[in-house]
């Protein structure tokens, strides 16, 4: 469990990856694609929405 700005609630809030996650292609690299819920044990809106993940040597490279 981690903290994440979640879009519904426009807020920074405790949130949880799900297991399930993809493999996409984006800007012809591939990333992994992973849902992500603001559980309502958590006192959240219990959606859920996705986010990329990014390899760290792609990000250090846009730098350069």
């Amino acid at each position: 469990m981690g903290k994440k700005f979640c879009p519904i609630c426009k807020e920074v809030v405790y949130t949880r990856a799900l297991p399930n996650y993809s493999q996409i292609e984006f800007r012809g690299i591939m990333v992994k694609r992973r849902e992500i819920l603001h559980r309502e044990e958590d006192e959240g809106c219990g959606r859920t929405w996705y986010t990329v993940e990014l390899p760290e040597d792609i990000i250090i490279g846009e730098g350069k």
